[in-house]
């Protein structure tokens, strides 16, 4: 009889060891597991949403620094243009609107969209074609006088192998743009092409254009 009780007690510290071994992984996991959820959260804090990413490259000092050039808006309908080009690649200014080309635009009531932002011949090969790339900030001035963001875009170059050209399409998510009612419009506009390697990335400012193109029908 003895010997069973001493049996019996002998399982359940077995079971009972058992059980508590279970608890500790179980509460190990879980301790895994939150701090894994965690971390993910602080990751998706921490990455930039699309409005950030947005306001990163139409920075309102592009409104308040002086302009490199004005324009008048196009008075032509139906594709009528104005533009302005970068005389060279100095253009740039400071942490207030870093490395853009700004122009100034007069306004005029009527629907008008924001042409491209490359100034040079299109690339000739592959490998500098997709590496070029344009961005640009656009901005309205209202009746009271303040400037607000427009929106802003991004192009990158498209190599076509049957045709062997050249071209640029905008970067996904991005889209064309166009302002409209307004006393005046900005646009800022950088172009360039981005090498990377084992060191990292750099980039070559090359001429920028900035344009308007008149969408009002004759």
């Amino acid at each position: 009889m003895t010997n069973n009780i001493h049996h019996l007690l002998a399982m359940l510290c077995l079971s009972t060891a058992a059980l508590q071994s279970a608890a500790c992984i179980d509460t190990g996991d879980e301790r895994l597991a939150e701090a894994a959820d965690e971390a993910a959260d602080e990751a998706a804090d921490e990455a930039p949403t699309l409005s950030e990413a947005e306001s990163m490259l139409g920075e309102y000092g592009c409104t308040s620094v002086s302009s490199d050039a004005t324009a008048p808006a196009p008075t032509a309908c139906n594709g009528g243009t104005s533009y302005r080009v970068s005389p060279d690649t100095s253009y740039g200014h400071g942490t207030q609107c870093p490395d853009q080309f700004v122009v100034e635009f007069t306004a005029r009531n009527v629907p008008l969209l924001v042409g491209s932002g490359w100034a040079e011949a299109a690339p000739t090969n592959p490998t500098t074609c997709v590496t070029s790339h344009y961005s640009i900030g656009a901005y309205t001035r209202n009746a009271l006088g303040v400037w607000g963001l427009s929106g802003v875009t991004k192009y990158s170059g498209v190599w076509d192998t049957a045709t062997a050209k050249c071209s640029f399409a905008p970067v996904t998510g991005y889209s064309p743009l166009s302002v409209f009612s307004g006393t005046a419009y900005r646009l800022a506009v950088q172009a360039g092409q981005t090498i990377c390697g084992s060191l990292g990335c750099t980039m070559t400012k090359h001429k920028a254009l900035a344009m308007l193109i008149s969408d009002e029908p004759c």
